[in-house]
């Protein structure tokens, strides 16, 4: 009598199970930075919106006449530094809690007495160098700020 052995794969061989691992590597290496990057955008866009909260109140203020004396606001996304002073003021967020292409960044709405709202950015970084420095942001990146915003950077 013949035995019927039946060849049947058990488990995955060592080939698939690297390629499998090669797959989930190159999607991860595409994944991280975007995440990153969402990060950094995400964080700008919430501290812009914290303190373009804060022009309304400055308008009112500005039109009624009184100044706002220099005043320190906690938030969420922000440590806002707010003043005005005839018609002249700004609203400051030093973001908080920040990537570390961030740290120590800046978003700024100043005010002229004609009323007119200016914004500027400081310390906005998105790309490390290669020589171990920080890029700022510039056109190829300008999305990660906010639209009527300019880096006003000058390293590099």
């Amino acid at each position: 009598m013949k035995k019927n052995k039946a060849n049947t794969q058990q488990g995955f061989t060592l080939i698939e199970l690297m390629v499998v691992v090669a797959i989930i590597g190159i999607l991860s290496s595409i994944a991280l930075p975007q995440y990153a990057r969402y990060q950094l955008e995400t964080k700008v866009m919430s501290a812009y919106a914290e303190i373009a909260a804060r022009k309304i109140y400055h308008e009112t203020s500005a039109n009624k006449g009184d100044d706002i004396d220099a005043a320190i606001i906690e938030s969420q996304n922000c440590t806002i530094l707010e003043s005005l002073d005839d018609g002249v003021g700004s609203v400051v967020c030093a973001i908080k809690d920040a990537p570390s292409q961030i740290t120590n960044a800046t978003v700024t709405l100043s005010r002229t007495a004609a009323g007119v709202w200016t914004c500027a950015t400081t310390g906005i970084h998105t790309a490390a160098s290669t020589d171990g420095g920080d890029q700022v942001a510039e056109a190829g990146n300008a999305d990660l700020l906010p639209a009527d915003c300019a880096s006003t950077d000058t390293s590099s």
